[in-house]
């Protein structure tokens, strides 16, 4: 008689559970979430509990199957080349329970020839004890790795197994696979030179019995834990001595709880996560519910996220222990940075670092298929123009030069869509044209356009891009022919006629001109046409002469001299700063004036503008209305930790401006964390009243802005430390629950509301910047070295060069 089977499936990210007491399910997909359940089935739970004698930790309720049921994990991808289980159990002896006796499995009894899955099993005599044993397929057939150790019967044993070395992971030498098995935190058996495992790549996981519900499992399992991960030693030991279990990498966590007086209370796990309870009756799915699922199952709307390091702990203390209140300029600010919790390196493990990489990897797919989704998307309704309405399915064209393909470029190289660049290098070669009469503005299509095509010629070595770069270059020169070299704002392509912006009285940008220099020295170097270098070098000779730490944001652009505006470091200014030390960088570290204007501006900073919440100490850099902060400015924790990093300004202590970083990227992050989308406002205003919240929103509108997921990946990068990947999957889960549409992805008007309203539109930036810099933040091999390369204000990767000219 073959067992029951009982379902846990998990399909589009709803939960359905039956036939459970308690279960917890841990699924680190597009959704990373826990879920507690609740729902009575007296038929399947030892209702008497272990015995004291049995030393069961966990308490009055335990899974008990009698070899005529088991459960099937379904519509999830649990199994990995690198994977680790857990599970304390209690086989029960008699003259049934002779032969094996499924844990956990994935592949059919038996195992004749080429061979996928496995199944880690008890072999019992009936009598007084049994080995563990794992059974794997292979191109070759099936292996089998067993214990000489043996699980003694009606006694509760924890028992463990791990596919991979826990020491490189994505290592592919056979010396470094292992399989290992464990009893009590043990290790009783290991294989280092198995043959390859070949792993399921979908379907369904069993526990209690094969898949094809031989070989049931008999007594009592409970604390089943999967992971994607290869597990240390010393995690295995941890988890069968009840300290700390194991979240990171967890996929799938089967729990049977204390009796039912826990109903409807809220109540802490035994792992670093949150816990929502949910009862059933108030679960069951509505008739007009699309998801509803068949009858006798209860679906779970997924709802709150796993936290992962720093623990809860650290953020606990942080708003008690860290300094608070005003402080004002660069003397009192290092003085203060020093007590910060964040300063010094993150103290990471090398068990988390590798965990993180793992999990990381698995989330890096979730990022790829977004960027498809909306690549796919802009094909299909928006080929060849500007720009993707999502929600109309259609195209706006506000330069008509296909910028999102170009701008992609880059993107699609580093991700590893060959095809997709394919099918966009042709484009390029084709179809871009700058014969055309449209006006353009010079600033959008240099660090778009431009940028994408050099960018596209340093990763590629195609010199097509670089062709069309210099082609692009030579149409924008004639907005540079002005009596002091600051380009006009926009300029027609066809007649090279432009003019500085109307709506600004006909005033020049800092922002605009001041970021143009990383494309086109990066033009001049490829092409050793010194022109485009010395027009830079010209704009960079008028900026100095103003004498400001901080330029105005506004120049005159027929005189050169300064014209006001907000002193800031979001609009109207942000890129000029951000490409300061870049410049530094990208040239060689050979053009010393660009690390003397950065260090100004540092000090102009810390002196004129930065400063701290009252209530929570949260570090911010507003306008010099004191007060408001855009959304924009959190590019600047990135730049600050890439140019701490580099070393770029002496005398200002490198650790203590990456302490700043830490502080100010932690403040974007609560821009996120405190929105009821969970999405960031465009401005903020910070409180003047002690007693108030930090901040209250200003412009509510996300226009799926990238700087934020651009300096967690820059602290990622350069710390090492998890947790800016954390936050950055929280800020894309918003992004994916809020913005995605059937046809791409949508800004949001509102972010204060849940849901949000939308506006139609998709620019080109979010597939440049923000899945691209999500791809890299969950990247642990570091496509880029961010030695050698340098990114533009549009994430164009560009390599560093030592300037020469013949």
């Amino acid at each position: 008689m073959l067992p029951v089977r009982h379902v846990l499936a998990i399909v589009g990210g709803l939960i359905t559970v039956t036939c459970i007491w308690h279960i917890r399910v841990a699924s680190f997909g597009m959704n990373t979430q826990v879920i507690r359940r609740q729902i009575e089935s007296p038929e399947l739970l030892s209702q008497t509990g272990p015995s004291e004698s049995t030393q069961y930790p966990y308490g009055a309720r335990s899974l008990s199957l009698d070899g005529t049921a088991s459960f099937e994990v379904s519509d999830m991808d649990l199994d990995a080349s690198a994977l680790s289980m857990t599970a304390w159990v209690l086989p029960q002896a008699g003259a049934s329970s002779s032969g094996s006796m499924i844990l956990v499995s994935n592949k059919p009894s038996g195992c004749q020839g080429p061979s996928k899955g496995f199944s880690w099993y008890l072999r019992c005599s009936g009598k007084s004890s049994c080995s563990i044993n794992i059974e794997y397929g292979t191109a070759n057939g099936c292996q089998r790795v067993e214990s000489s150790t043996e699980v003694a019967m009606d006694s509760w044993t924890h028992v463990g197994a791990v596919f991979g070395s826990p020491l490189n992971l994505r290592s592919k030498s056979d010396s470094d696979r292992k399989i290992a098995l464990y009893i009590n935190g043990k290790e009783v058996a290991v294989n280092n030179r198995a043959d390859e495992r070949q792993t399921v790549e979908s379907g369904r996981m069993y526990i209690g019995s094969s898949a094809d519900g031989k070989q049931p499992f008999r007594g009592q399992m409970d604390e089943i834990r999967i992971w994607q991960r290869s597990l240390s030693h010393e995690s295995i030991r941890s988890d069968s001595s009840l300290t700390q279990p194991e979240v990171r990498g967890l996929v799938l966590h089967l729990s049977m709880e204390k009796g039912s007086e826990e109903r409807g209370k809220l109540q802490p796990l035994k792992q670093k996560s949150e816990t929502v309870n949910i009862d059933a009756a108030e679960s069951k799915p509505k008739s007009d519910d699309k998801s509803a699922q068949p009858s006798g199952q209860v679906a779970v709307q997924p709802t709150t996220a796993v936290q992962f390091t720093p623990d809860a702990s650290f953020f606990a203390k942080l708003s008690k222990q860290r300094p608070k209140g005003p402080v004002h300029g660069f003397d009192q600010i290092m003085s203060e940075l020093s007590k910060s919790p964040f300063h010094g390196p993150a103290v990471v493990s090398a068990d988390e670092r590798l965990n993180s990489d793992s999990l990381a990897l698995m989330r890096r797919e979730k990022i790829k298929s977004a960027f498809l989704h909306a690549w796919n998307s802009y094909k299909k309704h928006a080929w060849g123009h500007d720009e993707l309405k999502p929600m109309a399915e259609t195209y706006s064209d506000n330069f008509r030069l296909g910028v999102t393909i170009v701008d992609s470029l880059s993107a699609l190289w580093v991700m590893g869509f060959k095809d997709q660049f394919e099918e966009a290098r042709n484009w390029v070669k084709n179809d871009l044209t700058f014969d055309k009469d449209t006006t353009v503005s010079v600033f959008e299509t240099n660090i778009r356009i431009l940028g994408g095509l050099v960018s596209a010629y340093d990763l590629s070595g195609d010199s097509m891009f670089l062709d069309k770069a210099k082609e692009f270059a030579d149409a924008l020169l004639p907005a540079f022919n002005t009596p002091h070299g600051i380009p006009h704002g926009v300029t027609n392509l066809k007649t090279g006629q432009g003019e500085y912006y109307k709506w600004t009285g006909g005033k020049a940008i800092l922002a605009d001109f001041g970021s143009l220099h990383l494309e086109f020295k990066s033009l001049a170097h490829s092409t050793r046409s010194k022109k485009y270098y010395d027009l830079m070098e010209r704009i960079t000779d008028v900026i100095n002469r103003s004498g400001a730490n901080l330029p105005s944001s506004f120049f005159h652009g027929e005189s050169g001299s300064p014209a006001g505006g907000p002193v800031t470091f979001g609009a109207y200014a942000d890129s000029f700063y951000e490409y300061l030390p870049k410049q530094w960088v990208l040239t060689g570290k050979t053009e010393d004036r660009y690390k003397t204007m950065w260090k100004k501006a540092l000090e102009g900073m810390f002196n004129q503008l930065a400063s701290r919440s009252h209530r929570d100490g949260l570090y911010f850099v507003p306008d010099n209305s004191k007060r408001t902060m855009e959304h924009l400015a959190c590019f600047l924790p990135g730049t600050l930790a890439f140019a701490a990093h580099h070393k770029v300004a002496d005398g200002i202590d490198p650790e203590l401006l990456m302490t700043f970083a830490k502080e100010f990227a932690y403040t974007c992050y609560q821009l996120y964390k405190r929105s009821p989308s969970g999405l960031a406002a465009d401005s903020v205003s910070f409180n003047d009243n002690p007693t108030a919240e930090d901040f209250h929103p200003q412009g509510r509108q996300f226009h799926l802005r990238p700087e934020t997921v651009e300096s967690l990946f820059y602290l990622s990068y350069f710390t090492g430390d998890p947790i800016y990947r954390e936050w950055g999957w929280e800020i894309f889960e918003a992004i994916e629950k809020h913005c995605r549409k059937s046809s791409g992805y949508a800004h949001v008007s509102d972010v204060t509301r849940n849901p949000p309203p939308l506006e139609d539109r998709m620019e080109s930036f979010f597939l440049s910047e923000v899945l691209q810099y999500l791809y890299l933040l969950f990247s642990p091999d570091k496509p880029l070295s961010l030695d050698n390369w340098v990114f533009n204000t549009e994430a164009h990767a560009l390599k560093t060069f030592t300037p020469k000219w013949e």
